[in-house]
């Protein structure tokens, strides 16, 4: 009885989900539109074959309202209804279409403006991806998804605007947008997908809301006109503390993005994977000593980059962290450093001198003195750097290794531990730590000739006139009946 129940409720949820969803019934061609009509009669445009140049989509079929602008299966996979139509240049869009499709108008490469229509509730995955000349994407308030990759390569969109509707940013949505020059992200965003926003070159400022919880790897790489980040003041996991021009992860004090005006506070631990990647107008930077990590690629592509200074509290130093930094001539990396990985410094042609102080420091295949060769990118060609190290080192190992000039700068010096300062207390004439009668018979002993015993003269003249009398051991016996004795018995001394 009860496992009849269970399959009568399943065939219910069923039939309620067929029941609000419009299910494709057939397949039609109006004109220069082939389209799909659903169960509940509206109609899904799959395929456009015509060649207008201006094109107003039309809200009916046949007698049937348009709702989607989708695609079909093709031998070439999936390819949405307006896929490659190169002879389009703007196109309206009906109120009747909420959504609009996976690829619907991908690579229309003459596509310059889009109106969108007062329904539209989605936009696919993918929906206008490499259309290269679209300059405007006035997205309506009704829009509550825009979906990845969905305007990813359109080099000339320049301004974007998204409503409160919209939550999420899904990753790569505004990839490659090269001209871009603002967005607006709303209070109502909470995540942005890696890569949303990579390589927007045009872009000159970041604001992160204070709602926006989750940022994706990457999700502003490449953003190398980016002058200003900020970061609500009330956003609970991301800060820019101290004005500092980047997003820091509150929690680790991880640096995940920074620009060309950035200066990292002394509080940051921790320079995250790509935290600067292709951050071409940053020319100097300086690691404060608070930092441990520098990232896999944190300083990518940075051809710009003149100057880093790398603090004495850094132990790793990840792979092509610096690579191709063109413009970088010499850096020191200091003894602190455990590891420097894998194509740290590669195709950094101009790096002349690398000075390495530390003795047994792990140095990564091709980290230093390498470049890709011109012809063939998948061999590498030294560039004959000069390092710096210390006899023995495994930077004179890897200078030897790898066509490199080795200078020596000697021996390391042997550092010698210093003691810490004595602690003398006034009154423990015999050096243990504490001021006991043991200390007053000391001083007696000592007076007598009777003993050999170490007396520490400064703890033991305890009324400061310059010599250990009998009064001194006196002193100390009036200390310890709590009567009255000099000041500072039992104290340090100064």
């Amino acid at each position: 009885m009860r496992k009849a129940l269970s399959v009568l409720l399943a065939l219910a949820m069923l039939l309620a989900v067929f029941a609000a969803v419009p299910m494709t019934v057939s397949a039609e061609t109006s004109g220069n539109f082939e389209y799909t009509v659903n169960s509940d009669g509206t109609a899904a445009i799959t395929k456009y074959t015509g060649s207008a140049v201006s094109l107003v989509i039309p809200s009916q079929l046949d007698g049937h309202i348009v709702t989607a602008i989708t695609g079909r299966r093709s031998l070439n996979g999936y390819e949405g209804a307006f896929y490659i139509r190169n002879t389009l240049k703007s196109v309206t869009i009906p109120d009747s279409v909420t959504r609009i499709g996976d690829k619907a108008f991908e690579s229309c490469a003459s596509l310059q403006t889009v109106k969108f229509g007062s329904s539209l509730t989605q936009i696919g995955s993918e929906a206008f991806q490499s259309c290269k000349v679209l300059t405007n994407a006035d997205i309506p308030e009704t829009v509550s998804r825009i979906g990845d990759h969905a305007f990813a390569h359109c080099y000339a969109l320049k301004n974007v605007t998204i409503h409160e509707s919209v939550t999420e940013i899904e990753a790569y949505t505004f990839y490659d947008c090269t001209a871009m020059t603002n967005v607006t992200l709303p209070d109502s965003i909470t995540s942005i997908g890696n890569y949303a926003f990579h390589n927007c070159a045009g872009l000159t400022a970041i604001s992160i809301a204070k709602t926006v919880a989750s940022i994706g790897n990457s999700a502003f790489g490449g953003c190398e006109s980016v002058k200003s980040i900020t970061v609500d003041q009330d956003n609970p996991v991301y800060d820019s503390r101290n004005n500092c021009n980047a997003i820091i992860r509150t929690s680790d004090n991880t640096l995940l993005i920074g620009c060309q005006s950035t200066v990292i506070p002394d509080t940051v631990t921790t320079i995250a994977d790509s935290a600067f990647d292709s951050c071409t107008s940053l020319k100097s930077i300086v690691i404060p000593d608070s930092v441990t990590s520098i990232g896999v690629s944190a300083f990518y592509s940075c051809v710009s980059l003149e100057s880093v200074t790398i603090s004495d509290s850094v132990t790793t130093i990840g792979n092509e962290a610096f690579f191709d930094c063109k413009a970088l001539t010499e850096v020191t990396i200091p003894d602190s450093v455990e590891t420097i990985g894998t194509k740290a410094f590669y195709w950094c042609t101009s790096l002349d001198s690398v000075t390495i102080l530390g003795l047994e420091t792990e140095i990564g295949e091709y980290a230093i003195g390498y470049k890709a060769n011109d012809s063939r990118w998948w061999l590498s060609d030294p560039t004959y750097p000069t390092i710096y190290g210390y006899n023995g080192s495994t930077a004179e190992d890897y200078a030897y290794d790898n066509s490199c000039y080795f200078i020596s700068l000697g021996d390391k010096p042997v550092e010698i531990p210093t003691e810490p300062p004595v602690l003398i207390v006034l009154g423990d004439a015999d050096g243990d730590g504490t001021v006991t009668i043991f200390d007053a018979t000391a001083i007696q002993r000592h007076l007598a000739e009777l003993s050999e015993d170490l007396l520490i003269e400064a703890a033991a003249d305890t009324d400061g006139d310059g010599s250990v009398t009998i009064f001194d051991a006196t002193a100390i016996q009036r200390f310890l009946a709590e009567m009255d004795h000099p000041e500072g018995i039992g104290e340090p001394i100064a």
